[in-house]
């Protein structure tokens, strides 16, 4: 196993690494401090120790098993050619988390049993935090799984440093005491108690002796409530229950101080009554007598009271009774890689499945989406809900005010009638309580045009505005072993009932017959036939005058429903109709897709049983936008290099370039054209779109769909979530599931393909940058190059379009100077006047990164230093003079030099050799520098570096073969499994008898920057 990558993992000086360590020092002496033991506890998770009732419970159960999801899910998403190779060695071992603990303190990784010996503490154990009744402060117990009982004691010992960790007796038994120093936040005693695999750290002395003692049927599990939940949530990484059972009890003397608020407003009646003026009283009495038809201010008193005590009374009880229906609440979670989930539990003995929503069956579930043509990717479903009912709360209501206006001899028909209404009324049953399950989803049934098939912007707006033929997406339900004729039963049972009901309101309510009005309420269902056996059912409410106005009999006012509805493999499949109705007409003819391989793993993840439904995925939608988007691009460009070729048509006939204005004023402006520009120094003609970005320019949609090629491929196997609702007996579950696949699957292969495809070599980085910048772009000059300007686009101001703070004006890059940030190495007591010494010149060493701002990692360390001997040619090696060129300029924070002068030779040579490489490539055949060599006469010889011929990028494959010469390669971070290559070329001096006095390096400023390692004569 490779260990060299994790020693360079930052240094963190956590307190649990110095406790470790003192725990472990300690470990080696004679300890004087007591340890751990069993107490008399009896063994068991949590759950068979603690006492009952508390009323918060939180529980960790495996904690290494948690942290090993969380690595397994960043191994999925990590895109490894991206990563640096010490991330990407340590997310290769089978423990990052164990790796880093390990190689911190013991320089080799733990295991897990290695990591219960150190810290005392079993990491695959059961932790437990539990409140009960009283001060939290102090009734608490905190469970703690043991794996090394001295290394924890230890621990508590030299890293708490309490004031008092002894043993004391504790009743028949023993226990620890402990007291934590001075300025810690418990400053009570705390008492642990302990199993052999288990330590309860008590709030509470009384806590310590009932876990010691308590018999079995009094602990956890036996709880009536909290037994069965910790049942239900155990699954669970992470669950926290909170019983509510406890406050029913405190309702009791709520309940008996029910009565004090009435008779507090029955006092506050008569004090108001009879201290009110004879005059004010007289008046409002009058008012009142007019108004509301009573007797006089007592009587319309009694009235007030009586609709206020029936209003209290049944608040109240609905307060009370909803205060004790919930025993309690749970909270779940389940850190799997794949499938993380969160669940609520509600906790109740009303819940019952007998009497909820009806379980699905999620075999027919499948069976229904193979009926709807497409791919379907989102769906909800809920089972057949219980049948409608009257309104207890109303109910109860009516009948408490009519039993308060008889206490008072009072009577109100109205109450009365409303009362009788409300227990007569006919319910119409709506489609859910019918039908035994209902899936919605939606479907296409209004394509958008192709935008790949349009000709331009315009024409597409065009084909948008005369095919849109309602919404794009429509809500489809299916409904199991029904008809249409289900449908218009439906119909007209709720239009018969609100018929009823109309009827029963006056008669006994407004108590008299319904009398014709200015307008007449119609219902009207209409069903008609459609190909295909394709039903139209058009549901009508309609407002009908008796007569009419401006020459017209009558007038109506039509609310109107159209739903088209088509029965499939005994399904009924329906939807709200839109203006053009072939989607149902067509089903049956449309391309039908079995379920997607990441619909079907969410399906399979439903337990047997559930009430309720929801899937959705959204993340396989990503790449049909950005293909949108391509083509959307394509239709800008499109529209841009047709417009510029009509004006280059134009500006060629002529020179006039008034006259050429006028002609061009003339062509149809595509939309998001700007303005037309010229360039003065080049007479070239460009184009600008609103915000001042130029054109031509290279397309960048493609290079990004490109890039989630890889990621598009897996989309159908991967993605979502799901949600469903499942009624237990005592419990409602709420559950939501995330399958982490598809955000994993696009992290990593996006990633991988970003650094393949963008960014793994300069020559990607340089084409990348060129595709996403124009040197025009953003630039003021542009504002003063524009010959015609789009009229559409006038709103927009020229000036402070950019800079819009001084601060933001023009401020150039910020360049620093190259030096050597790794010390250069003394020159060689063995090196000859042969070996040219660069030492005043070398602006890098050969351990800098020294592009920085480029690659992380990219270096020549594995370089010999000193007198290598390379190509039969020893070179005095020990730093770097690089040269400037428009690839550092672009990607880096150095400004090189251009040229390096009066490198000094002094001595005659026959031949010259130079060990060099170049960064960044250009074309073969380029001039890229070039050597420049001065004699003692005064005459110069010109010695040019041509890429390809006498150096290439050093990044470029040795597999390349042919000239140059590749005299040494190796690696760095940044090449990962590549190599880099350092070339040597030589010159025969044609004037050997000279005296070379010196030499100037020069680059030409090409993308390639050129850069010298040793120059050897002889």
């Amino acid at each position: 196993m490779k260990t060299k990558p994790l020693s360079r993992i930052p240094r963190y000086s956590t307190s649990l690494i110095l406790m470790s360590g003192m725990a472990l020092s300690t470990l080696a002496q004679q300890p004087d401090f007591p340890i751990l033991k069993n107490n008399g506890v009896p063994e068991g998770p949590p759950a068979e120790v603690l006492p009952q009732n508390p009323i918060a419970h939180l529980q960790i159960q495996n904690l290494y098993g948690v942290i090993q999801s969380l690595e397994k899910l960043a191994k999925a998403a990590a895109p490894q050619k991206a990563l640096p190779p010490q991330i990407g060695g340590l997310l290769n071992l089978e423990s990052p988390v164990l790796a880093i603990l390990g190689m911190r303190m013991q320089r080799d990784p733990f295991t897990i049993e290695e990591v219960g010996d150190q810290f005392g503490l079993d990491p695959q154990g059961t932790i437990s935090v539990s409140l009960y009744l009283g001060d939290p402060r102090r009734f608490f117990v905190i469970s703690l799984p043991l794996a090394n009982p001295a290394a924890i004691s230890a621990m508590i010992q030299h890293g708490l440093r309490p004031e008092v960790f002894e043993e004391i007796p504790l009743g028949q038994k023993t226990a620890i005491r402990l007291r934590l120093p001075q300025g810690a936040p418990i400053q009570h005693d705390l008492y642990i108690v302990c199993s052999d695999r288990q330590a309860y750290v008590c709030g509470d002395r009384s806590l310590a002796l009932q876990i010691q003692n308590l018999p079995e049927d009094k602990r956890l599990n036996g709880d009536a409530m909290m037994g069965p939940v910790l049942n239900v949530v155990s699954n669970g990484d992470l669950s926290l229950t909170i019983n509510t059972s406890g406050v029913s009890p405190l309702l009791t003397p709520l309940k008996m101080l029910r009565n004090v608020p009435k008779e507090a407003f029955k006092q506050q009646r008569a004090v108001l009554l009879s201290q009110m003026p004879a005059q004010q009283r007289e008046m409002i009495e009058k008012q009142v007598k007019m108004q509301f038809k009573v007797r006089n201010l007592d009587e319309f008193a009694d009235y007030v009271e009586s609709f206020a005590f029936a209003t209290y009374d049944e608040l109240f009880d609905l307060l009370t009774e909803s205060s004790g229906v919930c025993d309690g609440v749970s909270l779940a979670l389940d850190v799997d890689a794949s499938f993380p989930s969160a669940a609520f539990y509600l906790h109740s003995d009303r819940f019952d499945p007998e009497k909820s929503d009806s379980a699905i069956s999620i075999d027919e579930v499948r069976r229904a989406l193979s009926v709807i043509p497409g791919r379907v990717e989102s769906i909800s479903v809920s089972g057949k809900q219980p049948l409608l009912k009257r309104s207890e709360v109303l109910g109860s209501w009516l009948e408490r005010v009519n039993t308060q206006l008889a206490e008072r001899g009072l009577t109100q028909p109205v109450i009365k009638g409303l009362q009788e209404f409300h227990n007569q009324k006919k319910l119409a049953q709506p489609i859910e309580a019918k039908a035994d399950w209902i899936l919605s989803t939606r479907a296409v049934v209004n394509p958008l045009p192709a935008i790949e098939d349009a000709e331009s912007l315009m024409a597409y707006g065009a084909a948008l505005q005369s095919e849109f033929r309602g919404p794009i997406f429509r809500k489809i339900n299916v409904i199991p072993n029904q008809d249409v004729t289900f449908l218009e039963q439906t119909f007209r049972e709720a239009f018969e009932a609100e018929t009823g009901n109309e009827a029963l309101f006056f008669e006994k309510v407004i108590r008299q017959p319904k009398r014709e009005g200015f307008f007449s309420k119609v219902n009207r269902l209409f069903t008609d036939s459609e190909p295909k056996g394709v039903t139209r059912l058009t549901v009508e409410k309609a407002y009908i005058t008796r007569s009419g106005f401006f020459g017209y009999n009558q007038h109506e006012l039509i609310n109107r429903k159209i739903l088209l509805a088509k029965n499939s493999d005994g399904f009924l499949v329906y939807h709200q109709a839109t203006q053009d109705d072939q989607w149902l007409t067509g089903m049956d003819s449309m391309k039908k897709q079995s379920m997607s391989p990441a619909m079907e793993k969410l399906l399979n993840q439903l337990p047997a049983g559930v009430n309720s439904i929801c899937l959705n995925r959204v993340l396989q939608e990503f790449p049909k936008a950005l293909k949108w988007l391509e083509g959307l691009e394509g239709l800008i460009h499109k529209d841009f290099e047709r417009y510029l070729k009509q004006v280059k048509a134009i500006a060629a006939t002529t020179e006039d370039l008034k006259a050429a204005e006028v002609r061009i004023r003339e062509l149809e402006t595509p939309p998001l054209v700007f303005s037309l520009n010229r360039d003065p120094e080049t007479s070239e003609i460009y184009g600008l779109a609103p915000g001042f970005i130029s054109f031509p320019r290279n397309r960048i949609l493609p290079l990004v769909n490109k890039v989630f090629a890889s990621y598009k491929a897996d989309s159908d196997k991967v993605g979502g979530g799901i949600g469903y609702s499942k009624t237990h007996p005592g419990t409602l579950e709420v559950k939501y599931i995330q399958s982490t696949e598809g955000i994993t699957s696009l992290i990593r292969n996006v990633g991988n393909s970003v650094f393949e495809q963008l960014l793994g070599s300069q020559e990607q980085q340089m084409k990348l940058m060129s595709a996403i910048r124009n040197p025009r772009d953003f630039s003021s000059k542009t504002k003063k190059e524009i010959i015609v300007r789009n009229p559409v686009w006038e709103f927009i101001p020229l000036q402070g379009s950019f800079n819009r703070a001084p601060r933001a004006q023009a401020v150039p890059k910020a360049y620093s100077a190259p030096s050597p940030k790794a010390p250069i190495p003394p020159r060689s007591p063995e090196a000859t006047s042969n070996q040219i010494d660069l030492s005043a010149y070398y602006n890098a060493s050969l351990k800098d990164v020294w592009h920085e701002g480029g690659l992380p990692g990219n270096h020549l360390r594995e370089f010999p230093e000193g007198l290598p001997n390379l190509g039969d040619i020893v070179f005095d090696a020990r730093g770097i003079i690089q040269l400037n060129g428009q690839g550092p300029m672009q990607a880096t924070h150095v400004r090189f030099p251009e040229t390096v002068n009066g490198i000094l030779i002094n001595q005659t040579a026959s031949h010259i050799h130079f060990l060099h490489a170049t960064g960044w490539n250009s074309p073969e055949g380029t001039r890229i520098g070039s050597y420049v060599v001065h004699f003692e006469n005064g005459s110069t010889e010109t010695i040019p570096i041509v890429y390809g011929e006498h150096v290439r990028d050093w990044w470029t494959p040795s597999e390349m073969g042919g000239q140059p010469e590749v005299v040494w390669k190796g690696h760095n971070e940044a090449t990962r499994d590549d190599f880099v290559h350092v070339y040597k070329s030589s010159w025969n001096n044609p004037s050997a008898d000279q005296v070379i006095k010196s030499i100037d390096y020069h680059s030409s400023m090409e993308v390639s920057a050129p850069y010298l390692i040793g120059i050897t004569v002889d």
